[in-house]
């Protein structure tokens, strides 16, 4: 929550760099921070992060939901 975000603050980078170095370290969801939202498209173009990298992070987030059971019932936990 906000993560990634607190990486600025610790002199690692704007937002852009930072994002780009939590996904290349293996973080597959940036939760309010935004950062993967507004810039790993950027981070694609210019060649700091893969498509490969992102499906992965993707894959796994997905492999989650599914093993939770959330593509079933999305609400299972909201009871």
């Amino acid at each position: 929550y906000t993560g990634i975000n607190e990486m600025i603050d610790h002199g690692l980078g704007d937002l852009k760099t930072v994002s780009a170095k939590a996904l290349q370290a293996g973080i597959d969801m940036d939760m309010v921070g935004e950062g993967f939202l507004t810039t790993l498209q950027s981070s694609l173009q210019a060649g700091i992060i893969t498509e490969a990298q992102i499906n992965t992070a993707c894959k796994r987030i997905l492999e989650a939901k599914y093993k939770l059971g959330l593509f079933e019932d999305p609400y299972r936990y909201c009871k």
